[in-house]
């Protein structure tokens, strides 16, 4: 059948006015005292703020961020929208000082953060709130004993849980003494969490609260839980179906806590010098640690939690 030429066109006109949706490239660089953003090669912004130059290069999200240059007057919040990377691209390190967090992201998937290296002293290092699947690698916050609350903060505030959470080589340190967490998830699922070091913390160098059906390859950490009960590792808040492969840890107040959880499994740790509890499982059920050694001066310990095992080599 022959087609109508003039309704081809009007097709083809149509179709011609539809935009092509991809996503943007933004360079943050450095000229004399002013950042320099430029977004596929078109210059958007030059400013003597830092954080005003990475909001900009942030823009509305679908967006690549590479910061080839450090600040030290990250002054602002920076705010993260869907699929979005921060790709930290200088081995020098910022500095920000906020009331807020250094990066921000509520109800934006597909976010990451890749190779930070920052000295902050904020409320927060990173939040992300209701954000699915967010990845972090190779990023080091030092929080200098300032009024950090959490180093690194994923939860699901504003939604009923959110899914996926992948982190690799993430080092939180130096939060004060209290309530102060390095890397915390809450309510977070399917979770892919390895290579933590925590070191000189307040609270929990890994914490996770209410998480179900999420897996921990290593974490290293040192004089955590300063001041308080807190752990080197920590699940709590009805956690559920849980496997940790390695846990070490020197110095914490507990190396190890497993609290109104179930079915966690630690395959092996190397704990020592835990002044407070080397493991303590208290009220849940089917909790293990599978092997490994602690040295003194606390022995392991379960308390009201069904089918829980203990079977590590302890000397005082």
């Amino acid at each position: 059948m022959r087609k109508n030429p003039i309704k081809s066109l009007a097709v083809l006109s149509l179709v011609s006015l539809i935009p092509v949706l991809h996503g943007a490239t933004a360079e943050v660089t450095k000229s004399g005292s002013n950042f320099i953003v430029r977004v596929d090669g078109v210059q958007t912004l030059s400013t003597p703020s830092y954080s005003a130059a990475l909001q900009n290069a942030a823009g509305t999200g679908n967006r690549v961020m590479n910061v080839r240059v450090e600040g030290n007057n990250w002054t602002g919040q920076v705010q993260m929208r869907a699929s979005s990377s921060f790709n930290y691209l200088t081995s020098s390190i910022s500095d920000s000082s906020t009331a807020n967090a250094s990066i921000y992201g509520y109800k934006s998937g597909g976010l990451s953060v890749n190779g930070l290296r920052l000295r902050a002293r904020t409320a927060y290092g990173i939040l992300f709130s209701s954000c699915a699947t967010p990845r972090f690698d190779n990023v080091g916050l030092d929080h200098q004993n300032g009024g950090t609350v959490v180093s690194f903060r994923i939860d699901s505030q504003g939604s009923t849980r959110t899914t996926g959470c992948y982190a690799r080589n993430v080092r939180p340190s130096n939060l004060a003494s209290g309530d102060r967490q390095g890397f915390e998830t809450y309510a977070i699922d399917g979770y892919d969490i390895s290579g933590v070091t925590g070191t000189s913390i307040g609270g929990c160098g890994l914490l996770i609260n209410d998480g179900r059906s999420g897996k921990v390859g290593s974490t290293n950490t040192n004089t955590c839980g300063k001041g308080t009960t807190y752990a080197g590792l920590r699940w709590a808040n009805n956690c559920d179906n849980a496997t940790a492969s390695s846990a070490t840890d020197v110095s914490s107040s507990r190396g190890i806590f497993i609290l109104n959880s179930t079915r966690i499994t630690v395959t092996t740790c190397n704990l020592r010098s835990n002044p407070v509890d080397s493991i303590w499982i208290q009220n849940g059920s089917n909790n293990r640690v599978n092997g490994g050694t602690v040295r003194g001066p606390r022995r392991p310990v379960i308390t009201s939690s069904s089918g829980s095992v203990i079977n590590v080599s302890y000397s005082p």
